[in-house]
């Protein structure tokens, strides 16, 4: 027997005791696997669903690339208003430039959301998008798929403090670095040198014609609004931040060598996130090479 202040305690009644004890711990156990089972589902399922959308998203742009002319149509744009088109891309297959051949109806395209003005296509990449702007509401496609509806993905955009034309001396080109390698993910690839040097051009395709861009610079910097931070409306203030991006050290930014870009030219930045780094954006800056593509009316005005 044991004996205490209490009185006596049989061993039938300790055992009773620890078999108690087993018990709650083994409710304690089932109630927490319980929970944990269903954050598990309730996360696994959350995670499905945002795949999903994504994957409805990038099945709505690869949709959208399948509105292209058909045969007839091809053959009456390779006259008239696109001979100058044909002409350009012989100047450039000469260089040893091929433009990928893109048959776009623009027609179709616009038909289906008119705030789509142009086309983006780089090579070696997944980037094959179109590039569309709101009117009114700067980051209205962030978050926004071409229907206007809520999406993870959202779109490749622009803001409307750009003009539609490219004319602007720095146009920013925004897209997410989704985790499915779709929209600007694969803006990522030029942290690679080899991917850099052996991918030098990008593609933007507009009703009228293609312009095409070199990348001069690819590197990681900050979450700074380019158009609000660095003046880019006149040729010496776009030097100087030209100069600027010149100036990074950063081990892993890449430069072209050899190729001159000033304030009198003109630029696109794609701009997306870095994972992990909620204040840091992943550049890729590209220089128009066939600037007399730009509209000489509108330059003129």
């Amino acid at each position: 027997m044991w004996f205490s202040s209490l009185g006596a305690i049989a061993p039938s009644d300790f055992k009773g005791m620890n078999m108690k004890k087993k018990n709650s711990k083994k409710f304690i156990y089932r109630v927490l696997f319980v929970i944990f089972l269903s954050m598990f589902l309730i996360a696994s399922g959350l995670m499905a669903y945002d795949w999903y959308k994504e994957y409805k998203a990038q099945k709505q742009f690869e949709d959208l690339s399948n509105l292209t002319q058909d045969d007839t149509n091809k053959e009456n744009d390779e006259s008239g208003e696109s001979e100058s088109v044909e002409d350009e891309k012989t100047d450039f297959e000469a260089l040893g430039i091929e433009i990928p051949e893109k048959y776009l109806d623009w027609e179709a395209i616009q038909g289906e959301n008119p705030h789509i003005y142009a086309w983006l296509c780089i090579p070696g990449t997944d980037i094959d998008y179109p590039i569309i702007q709101h009117p009114d509401d700067a980051r209205y496609y962030l978050r926004r798929d071409i229907y206007g509806q809520d999406s993870t993905a959202g779109c490749i955009f622009t803001e409307f403090y750009n003009e539609k034309d490219f004319t602007d001396l720095n146009t920013v080109i925004y897209g997410h670095n989704m985790r499915n390698g779709t929209m600007f993910a694969s803006l990522h690839n030029y942290e690679n040198l080899g991917f850099f040097e052996e991918y030098p051009y990008v593609y933007i395709y507009l009703p009228t014609g293609v312009l095409v861009y070199e990348v001069f610079a690819a590197y990681e910097g900050g979450d700074q609004h380019l158009l609000f931070s660095y003046d880019s409306t006149t040729p010496a203030t776009f030097q100087s931040y030209l100069d600027a991006v010149f100036s990074i050290r950063d081990m892993g930014a890449h430069f072209r060598d050899g190729l001159e870009v000033t304030g009198e030219d003109h630029i696109i930045s794609l701009s997306t996130c870095v994972r992990g780094e909620a204040t840091s954006r992943y550049l890729v800056q590209a220089v128009l090479i066939n600037e007399e593509s730009l509209s000489e009316e509108v330059m003129s005005d």
